[in-house]
């Protein structure tokens, strides 16, 4: 390795020693919903835009982040795409039809609720692939209390 990468590669590491794309990941989970843009990144962990832009889009691509459809204003002006992680993204689109009941292996919506326990419970399966999906009513034995004994 020559002089150069090596600086290079140390410049890339934290403080502690974190790989660089370990701190943009860390940087999108901390901010949230508010998301980061490329330069924003660049201030935050103190690293050029050619060395950020490479690992933020192995993180794109892995499905770990998303880009949205909001952009800030750069430093200069000019609009930036701001990303976010993913299930932060996903929890603001999220819409109240959305929150139905969802197969957890085909994601359907719709399911069949089978009596068990001589009706005293009920098992939630997917009307598409048969799954289990939760037990929206169940039986539960309620503790017996033990006789009090009467003082004589």
């Amino acid at each position: 390795m020559t002089d150069t990468r090596r600086t290079a590669y140390r410049a890339a590491q934290g403080p502690r020693g974190e790989r660089l794309q370990d701190r943009i990941l860390a940087a999108f989970v901390a901010a949230g919903n508010e998301g980061r843009t490329d330069g924003e990144l660049s201030t935050e962990l103190g690293a050029v835009g050619d060395s950020i832009r490479p690992k933020r889009q192995i993180l794109e691509q892995a499905g770990v982040i998303v880009a949205t459809e909001r952009r800030r204003p750069s430093k200069h002006g000019q609009p930036m795409i701001v990303r976010v992680v993913k299930t932060a993204y996903e929890q603001q689109l999220a819409k109240p039809e959305d929150k139905a009941v969802r197969c957890r292996r085909c994601g359907s919506t719709r399911y069949v609720d089978v009596p068990i326990h001589g009706g005293r419970s009920i098992r939630r399966d997917c009307a598409r692939c048969d799954a289990f999906i939760d037990f929206p009513e169940r039986y539960t034995l309620t503790p017996v209390e033990p006789e009090k004994q009467e003082e004589e």
